[in-house]
């Protein structure tokens, strides 16, 4: 669990490029795909006042697959089609994007946060940085919390 403050902390960090990694395989091969963009539902500050704080409560960001169970079963199958002469036209592609998630689950770590993730916390701080531009400037104290849980189970 992230306090809200990641996102002030986010928002002075979102200038920073991300990471450069290899290319990634289809994001549509994941079970559990990034949240879609959502229409804003902000109201201005009323006139006269000014904010002090805020606060964002967020599970977490983009991560890799929690288990490598998925992706090794889906190459033993390409495997035994292979074997069995039973390969569709698309097989070597499938093969191929696997192996690029594989790749980044070595490189990233099982469940951990892709650069995606990263993105999309930065990309929290970034709107609380334009929304409330009075909260980031010299002296700004942002806490950052966390469970402490790796990968919650």
């Amino acid at each position: 669990m992230l306090s809200a403050v990641l996102a002030v902390l986010a928002a002075m960090t979102s200038l920073l490029p991300l990471p450069a990694g290899p290319a990634h395989a289809d994001p549509s091969l994941a079970s559990l795909s990034p949240y879609p963009a959502s229409a804003p539902r902000t109201a201005p500050v009323p006139s006269g006042y000014e904010p002090v704080f805020t606060e964002s409560l967020d599970r977490h960001g983009s991560r890799t697959t929690a288990s490598r169970t998925d992706m090794t079963l889906t190459l033993a199958r390409i495997a035994e089609a292979r074997a069995a002469g039973g390969l569709r036209d698309d097989a070597d592609e499938l093969e191929r994007q696997v192996r690029t998630l594989q790749a980044d689950v070595r490189r990233i770590g099982v469940g951990e946060l892709t650069p995606v993730g990263e993105a999309e916390l930065r990309g929290i701080g970034a709107r609380v940085g334009l929304r409330l531009p009075g909260l980031l400037g010299p002296g700004t104290r942002a806490e950052i919390w966390s469970s402490g849980v790796q990968r919650a189970s």
